[in-house]
């Protein structure tokens, strides 16, 4: 096991404790937006249908993400991608190194 020093420990800790704010806030976002939306089916005169009401930029704000939990989720084709790359670049290494181990003898 790794010795942690004191400091990390406290930077760990505060990392987590930000974090559960975070998580803390968007629950609360999402109970709130949950108990808007029974409120306006119970309230809706078109037979129960809710109107869809546009975010603004105050609920998006009201939660900000941690500066780890901000970057974009990648997405099936990026790891698709990344998997051909990571493919293609060893079969690559491989026949080069299978050419310049039988082949390169050979040329001289």
């Amino acid at each position: 096991m790794m010795p942690c020093s004191l400091e990390e420990l406290k930077q760990q800790r505060a990392l987590i404790r930000k974090h559960l704010d975070w998580l803390d806030a968007k629950i609360k976002g999402l109970e709130d937006q949950a108990s808007t939306k029974e409120t306006d089916a119970a309230e809706a005169p078109d037979g129960g249908l809710p109107t869809r009401q546009p975010e603004t930029e105050d609920s998006a704000a009201s939660a900000p993400l941690p500066e780890d939990l901000s970057s974009p989720a990648h997405t099936q084709g990026d790891l698709r991608r990344a998997k051909i790359g990571c493919l293609a670049l060893f079969i690559i290494a491989t026949a080069l190194f299978l050419f310049l181990l039988f082949g390169l003898p050979y040329l001289w």
